[in-house]
């Protein structure tokens, strides 16, 4: 009894493909695998250039004409649209000292001379406010003017100067009294709590990134470590130094999302190589499921890639669900190939048996899977979809 003529034991669901579509892959290996390495190189070379996109208002919100009109009000209104980042710096004791007003003088301006920067706010730029300590007889006189100006129907005129609590002149800064200049900044609403902690140890800049420029997770990443590298190289933030802000958040959803792919994707993919060994004792296994896998991957993240030009948050949860769902199959599958084997059919024969009636199985799988997921499209949030 040849092998082909042994009954095989029945397995896997009655519905059943072509056998004729199997054959025809088999005698055509060279354009089979020459399709799959250029689709599969086409999706890499897309991934490369395709950036992850971590910004909750425009991976959660579909309509762009909505998103922009919501941006506008925010400028309008003298928000920030969520371009603001807040680094706060530990000085201790020596916060309102001569070195370190003059040391936060020259970061400043160098953070103000960052390429997307539109505004710092600080304790060096920080202005007597109505709630302030005693203003100066200066200050009183230019209000003064001003108010009667205006009562009489005028604009009033550039007033001169603002009055800040460190002054510029060089000479002012020497006559400053950093324990009377403590007191007022701590007495005043606009400053104390927010540039200043109350205990007077904590200073906080206010860095305002422009508005009008679309600056990406990189740009962001760039100016906050130019920031960083500022305050270390003139001294500030020694005993801490922490960054807070959306762009900040949206850094470490990056961050995360580099996590799950870097990490997380290559720790799963090691259990299920193990397993596998164990269950089929034989690397060429592991080898072929990981490869089918890491294909799986690349293809569905290259089409997405291809269609929405962007890969948002959940997308990176994708290849992990992937990567399970294409192992099942393949256990499936080779399970029964195995057992084609030891029932006596070639390796042809076996494989054309298990694509026949094992293959049906898991289409159907593939296509309730399919059919789960792709109801995700209808949700409105654009990084749900991408998922």
């Amino acid at each position: 009894m040849t092998h082909e003529a042994r009954r095989p034991t029945r397995t896997g669901s009655e519905l059943r493909l072509p056998p004729s579509l199997c054959t025809w892959t088999l005698d055509h290996p060279v354009l089979v695998i020459s399709f799959f390495t250029l689709v599969t190189v086409a999706c890499a070379a897309k991934l490369g250039t395709t950036p992850l996109t971590a910004d909750p208002l425009r991976v959660f919100v579909e309509q762009t004409a909505e998103l922009q009109a919501h941006t506008d009000r925010n400028q309008a209104f003298g928000g920030d649209a969520g371009k603001t980042i807040i680094v706060a710096t530990n000085e201790g004791d020596q916060l309102f000292t001569a070195r370190l007003f003059a040391s936060l003088s020259r970061a400043t301006v160098q953070i103000e001379d960052i390429s997307g920067v539109q505004s710092v706010d600080s304790l060096d730029t920080a202005i007597r406010g109505a709630g302030g300590g005693r203003q100066s007889s200066r200050s009183v006189a230019k209000r003064t003017v001003a108010r009667r100006r205006l009562l009489a129907g005028e604009i009033p005129a550039d007033t001169g100067r603002p009055d800040r609590y460190w002054p510029k002149e060089r000479n002012a800064r020497r006559r400053v009294e950093f324990r009377r200049l403590k007191q007022e900044m701590l007495a005043d609403p606009e400053i104390a709590g927010l540039l200043v902690s109350l205990n007077g140890q904590y200073q906080a800049i206010v860095v305002a990134l422009h508005p009008a420029e679309i600056l990406g997770i990189d740009e962001q990443q760039d100016i906050t470590r130019q920031i960083e590298t500022i305050l270390r190289e003139q001294g500030l933030g020694e005993r801490g130094l922490y960054t807070v802000g959306l762009p900040i958040s949206n850094l470490a959803m990056v961050a995360a999302m580099k996590h799950s792919f870097v990490t997380l994707l290559p720790i799963s993919a090691l259990l299920l190589g193990i397993l596998l060994l164990l269950a089929f004792h034989r690397f060429a296994v592991v080898l072929v499921a990981l490869t089918i896998g890491g294909c799986a991957i690349v293809w569905g993240l290259g089409v997405t890639a291809f269609v929405f030009g962007e890969l948002t948050m959940l997308v990176a949860g994708a290849p992990l669900v992937i990567l399970a769902v294409s192992t099942t199959d393949f256990i499936h599958l080779t399970s029964a190939y195995e057992q084609s084997l030891r029932e006596g059919l070639s390796r042809r024969a076996a494989i054309i048996h298990i694509f026949s009636h094992v293959g049906g199985a898991c289409l159907l799988t593939s296509v309730t899977t399919l059919v789960g997921f792709g109801a995700l499209i209808v949700v409105s949030a654009p990084t749900v979809r991408h998922f």
